[in-house]
């Protein structure tokens, strides 16, 4: 190829590497593996499950998401490096980072599907569309294991149009082959697809018996026997164009159910689908005397087809490199994570999101970086340079909005942070006039004094004319109550009984929130011996409040009663609040916080 360098000899893995891709000169017989009949089944069943083609788009669409970039040396830490012949190399391939993307989607499918496919790059005559002269052109491509074949040292690529030649590849062509190795034979390929075979043919087999059900007029309708001397309903003339001659009338009654059935499959709307075919026989061939009966074509097992569907469709989620919710959607594991009954809390989700990534995204991206090293960037470059990957842009972050809004309130972090977790530039942030603006305008629309409101109405340009006021004595402040005072002296009846109602309510939500914390250990911390509402005070909340105060007060609407609505807010503010500052509980503090309220 143009620019190439030809590789003299045939590069295979080294020691250091995953023995999952190699680059063929051509010369290497005992590598080439065929297409196998598991991986056409693999494709077809692709074509035809939506489950199955779900999961393997889902694998193309997250390496997608993720980008390639050039170190120092092979394996994770390495050293990235932004300049230099290696990452002149990688930006070749398939024009850079955009074209990169649509490689790593097609290679994730195929790789999920047939658990192998082809990297290839050759030479192609196109035209320039400004001088209109032929030039020479790279042009790489992915291709399944099905569209490339191998005779002898010849590499051919199956035409896509049916009767066309297929395209012979030259010398300088770049073939690549990459494959998840199977653990009993390493040269040939193994995939997810493949152990669920059996379960995709369930899938088909019980979706075929539904399609079969719902064309089938006798099935929906059945056959009526009404008392009279056997008649047969008379034969229609012709079926289908073809004119009917019945040699008797149990022939001419064959002829009439295979009209019914048809008539039915043509237009399924009409209501001469939904009733039986009838006929009259003698009165004692009826059971118990009646004067009707309907025979029923449909078997038992057409009510167990949709639970024995959703039971393959279940194993098949199980049986797949993902967790089984990103097939049968969150809903499906209501509890995960803090969820309800309505599904997997954002905690929960957010979690199999990073367990997807790190257990099922970033394996598959390793064995891509090894075959790009192996087959590509090393035989062109003759360093030691390696290929890593990115996978930020597939990472979802917690929504931390709340909790920045609240520390913020605390003074804790600084405005900067609050406009990050909520989604927003740095470049967003008030400025200094426009802060005075909003701050005139809160003045002026707030609870202040006189002389407040009239400074910020002049500030707005509204010009009221002298401030006149009468004269008043000033007033004495108001001390500052004792936290040792016993918070409920002196207070009302219904003021005492409600504190002594709110109480339990949050001794509840922090011991809710100390279990979850105690689980996780975070930063290495499991705490013993410390009462399981003050475990906030040993390990930091941080990021983790909404977690922890999920469903944190269950019997506030029973103890509460019509209060609730008014209250709940309250505790769960003050609850968060001691979380956030790592503050034990006291009756003085609740107090405090329910003081406009008792």
């Amino acid at each position: 190829m143009a620019g190439r360098k030809k590789a003299t000899a045939p590069t295979l893995p080294s020691t250091s590497l995953v023995a999952s891709a190699v680059r063929y000169p051509g010369k290497i017989a005992g590598i080439y593996v065929g297409a196998k009949e598991w991986q056409r089944e693999c494709y077809r069943h692709y074509g035809i499950c939506g489950e199955a083609r779900y999961a393997a788009t889902y694998f193309g669409h997250a390496l997608a998401r993720c980008s390639l970039f050039v170190t120092d040396k092979a394996g994770r830490g390495a050293v990235p490096l932004e300049n230099g012949p290696a990452v002149d190399v990688l930006d070749s391939l398939f024009n850079g980072s955009e074209g990169q993307e649509a490689m790593l989607d097609m290679i994730g499918q195929h790789l999920t599907i047939a658990g192998e496919c082809y990297l290839i790059g050759r030479e192609v005559e196109v035209e320039d569309p400004e001088t209109l002269v032929v030039v020479e052109d790279e042009l790489w491509e992915v291709l399944s294991v099905l569209e490339v074949k191998k005779a002898g040292e010849k590499w051919s690529i199956t035409s896509r149009e049916e009767g066309e030649p297929d395209i012979v590849l030259n010398e300088d062509a770049v073939v690549i082959r990459i494959w998840r190795p199977n653990p009993m034979r390493r040269l040939e390929a193994d995939s997810p697809f493949r152990s669920l075979l059996p379960v995709l043919r369930e899938i088909e087999w019980l979706t075929l018996r539904t399609f079969a059900e719902c064309r089938s007029r006798l099935t929906g309708a059945g056959l009526g026997f009404i008392s009279e001397d056997v008649t047969f309903p008379a034969p229609p003339a012709e079926i289908n164009g073809t004119k009917i001659a019945p040699a008797n009338d149990a022939e001419g009654m064959l002829f009439v159910l295979a009209n019914a059935m048809m008539g039915a499959i043509e237009d399924p709307s009409s209501p001469e689908s939904l009733m039986p075919v009838l006929a009259t026989v003698p009165s004692e061939v009826l059971a118990n005397g009646d004067v009707m009966q309907l025979i029923k074509f449909w078997t038992e097992l057409d009510s167990e087809t949709r639970p024995m569907r959703e039971a393959a469709i279940h194993r098949f989620a199980l049986g797949m490199d993902l967790p089984p919710e990103k097939i049968l959607g969150m809903g499906s594991n209501a509890g995960s994570g803090g969820g309800t009954s309505n599904g997997i809390s954002h905690w929960g989700a957010w979690q199999i999101d990073e367990e997807t990534i790190r257990l099922h995204i970033e394996p598959m991206l390793g064995l891509v970086c090894t075959a790009l090293v192996i087959g590509f960037l090393r035989p062109l470059t003759e360093g030691m340079e390696g290929i890593d990957y990115d996978t930020t842009n597939l990472r979802l972050r917690p929504d931390r909005s709340k909790e920045a809004i609240e520390l913020y309130k605390l003074g804790v972090i600084k405005a900067e942070v609050v406009i990050r977790e909520n989604g927003f530039d740095p470049d967003d942030l008030m400025d200094e006039e426009g802060r005075k603006l909003w701050l005139t305008m809160k003045v002026a629309s707030g609870s202040a004094t006189p002389e407040q409101v009239q400074q910020a109405l002049e500030a707005l340009g509204v010009d009221l004319g002298p401030l006149l006021l009468p004269a008043m004595q000033p007033r004495e402040s108001r001390p500052d109550p004792s936290t040792q005072d016993h918070p409920t002296r002196d207070m009302p009846e219904a003021a005492t009984l409600l504190l002594s109602t709110c109480e339990p309510l949050v001794l509840t939500a922090l011991s809710r929130a100390g279990n979850k914390l105690r689980q996780r250990g975070k930063g290495g911390v499991r705490p013993s011996g410390v009462k399981a509402h003050e475990v906030h005070t040993v390990i930091e909340a941080n990021g983790l409040t909404e977690m922890c105060l999920d469903d944190a007060f269950p019997h506030a609407a029973t103890c509460l009663g019509e209060q609730a609505e008014k209250v709940v807010p309250r505790l769960d503010a003050y609850v968060r609040t001691l979380l956030a500052q790592q503050r034990p509980h006291t009756r003085a503090l609740l107090t405090k916080a329910l003081e406009d309220i008792l």
